[in-house]
Order: C-alpha cells, then sequence, then structure tokens
C-alpha cells in the first residue's frame, strides 16, 4: 500500500492503494462545470483529490463516509501543491481491508498517541495473513470503535487518563504480552493471539471511559470488561466459523477478565495470566512505581534517619 505520505515520490505517476474517504465537497469551475473535491486519509496524513467531469466518476463516489475505499489516482502537482486526480473508486468490503490500523486518520489521533497508531500499523503489517488478521481489522473498522480508539482515555483519573490514552496503553499492552509470550517459548499462533488480545483487552472503555470528562455509561452501571465482550462478540463468533480454536481462545481471555479477581480460578490458557500481567506493567510504568520513585519517597526518609532526626 502506498500512504499518504509517500504520495510525493510518485508525481505524475498512476497509484493504487486504500484509504478513508472522509469529505466530499462540491464547486464550480470558471468554465461553469461542476467538479468535486475530496479528502482522502490515512495514519500518514491527508490528501486533496479532483473529481473532474470528464472522469466519469462524479456519479460513482460512495453515498455515505466515511468510506474505506480503494483508489487510482494520476498524482500531480496543481498550483505548488501536491494533489491527485481520481481515475477509479471503489468501496471495499471489509475482507478486502489489508490493514485497518492504516485507514484510521492521522489528524484525528491526539499527538501523544501517533507513535503507538504507528506502532499498531506494523503490527498489522506483519501479522500472517489469517482469520486473526480478519479478525483485527473487522474490529478495527466497527464504526463504534474506529476513531473512538484514537481519542478515548483509559482511565479517568489513574494511568493514560489524557485523550488518546487507551490507544496508547493498548498499544503497550500488546507489545508487553508479545514479548513476555516469546519468552514463555509458545508457537507463533498463541503469540499473536495472545497480543491481539492485549490490544483490545480495554477496548470497552470507549464506552465507560470515553474521550471527555463525563463518562458514556457509569463504571457503577457497567464494567468495561462486560462491556469488552458486547462489543467484541459478534467478530468472535465470525471468527469461531473459520478458526474455532483462535476464537475459543480469545473469548476465554476475555471472560477470564471479566471474572472479579478475587474469585478467579488459575488460568487453563496462560494467555490470560500474561495479558494480566501486561496490563498491570503498563499501568504501573506511569502510576510513579519506577525506581526514581521510590528513592523520591524513601531517601529523605532513610537519610533523615541517619543524622538522627527521626
Amino acid at each position: 500500500m502506498i500512504t499518504i505520505n509517500q504520495l510525493n515520490k510518485h508525481i505524475n505517476n498512476t497509484v493504487e492503494s486504500q484509504y478513508l474517504l472522509t469529505n466530499i465537497t462540491e464547486h464550480v469551475a470558471r468554465n461553469g462545470n461542476l467538479y468535486k473535491q475530496l479528502t482522502l486519509e490515512d495514519s500518514t496524513g491527508s490528501f486533496t483529490v479532483y473529481v473532474w467531469p470528464k472522469s466519469g466518476m462524479l456519479e460513482k463516489l460512495p453515498r455515505h463516509i466515511p468510506a474505506n475505499v480503494r483508489v487510482i489516482l494520476d498524482i500531480k502537482m496543481l498550483n505548488q501543491h501536491l494533489c491527485g486526480y481520481l481515475v477509479s473508486i471503489y468501496t471495499l468490503a471489509s475482507h478486502e481491508i489489508k490493514n485497518a490500523a492504516r485507514l484510521l486518520p492521522l489528524f484525528s489521533c491526539p499527538a501523544p498517541a501517533r507513535e503507538s497508531l504507528g506502532s499498531l500499523v506494523r503490527f498489522i503489517d506483519h501479522l500472517p495473513k489469517t482469520p486473526l488478521k480478519t479478525f483485527v481489522n473487522n474490529v478495527l473498522i466497527d464504526p463504534e470503535i474506529a476513531q473512538h480508539f484514537l481519542t478515548s482515555k483509559a482511565s479517568m483519573r489513574h494511568h493514560h487518563n489524557e485523550s488518546g490514552g487507551l490507544l496508547i496503553h493498548s498499544v503497550e499492552v500488546l507489545k508487553l504480552a508479545f514479548r513476555l509470550a516469546q519468552n514463555c517459548a509458545l508457537d507463533e499462533v498463541e503469540i499473536n493471539i495472545i497480543a491481539v488480545a492485549g490490544l483490545l483487552h480495554d477496548i470497552g472503555k470507549i464506552r465507560t471511559v470515553g474521550s471527555n470528562s463525563v463518562r458514556p455509561v457509569h463504571y457503577n452501571l457497567v464494567s468495561h470488561e462486560a462491556q469488552n465482550l458486547m462489543m467484541l462478540s459478534p467478530y468472535i463468533d465470525e471468527l469461531s466459523l473459520r478458526a474455532p480454536g483462535d476464537a475459543a481462545a480469545l473469548k476465554y481471555i476475555f471472560n477470564y477478565l471479566l471474572t472479579p479477581r478475587k474469585t478467579r480460578d488459575i488460568a487453563k490458557f496462560i494467555g490470560a495470566d500474561i495479558v494480566v500481567q501486561a496490563d498491570a506493567l503498563s499501568a504501573a510504568l506511569v502510576n510513579k512505581r519506577r525506581l526514581p520513585d521510590l528513592l523520591q519517597h524513601y531517601l529523605p526518609q532513610q537519610q533523615a534517619l541517619a543524622l538522627g532526626l527521626y
């Protein structure tokens, strides 16, 4: 796929790639002809595309936006600005999307979370082309999840409590879970399942925490773990038709997370333990539990004891 930040390397060439169509506006040229201007976005930026009457594409544009599309473009310089002329456009079915994270718009992602967005794109790029990858793509193009995943917080007052914090925390848990699973000498299938579970372990916080100062749904009424299963169950059910083992493992992990800690039995799949530990580690890294915080707390007291002040 050619990303938007790579288009400047293709001036006067024709390219084909997948993007998110986020805006369509209508204009009138000096000769009186109508033309349309499109905004295409992906995880690297946004790009302006012109649709002229002679292209035959004016009536073929998607009626509903945002829309995931495959386009063919002529890349040009117009008044010293890079732009595209539309040659062809096609609305993608979910199974045709190569990497849904790449279709998440950069400019909707808070600046602190953009590095995490890049990491997520790279992770999905390297996932084998299996039903598990299709599962992740389907989750990330869900309109109830997609852009909300970029902007939601991971908590109101604790770890990763800024806009974009959910994405930062989720990608961090993905990375930690992936490394822990590798260290346990698990096979590639298990490692990828565990990493995906780590990525989506808090997806329910889109509903229970959100991105503003007011929760969409109060956490005393419904837990984010319950929302995880509600949001993911349709996609897990679909995955079970093509990869029942993968689906069973994911469902087990999310049900294990839903079980209150005090009543949890020993996990029957180590992946559940790994996701729990990765989650705790990610939270601990930003909750003042590092060495400088420890020393700041204890050294003054120990120095005072040595001086006989206590």
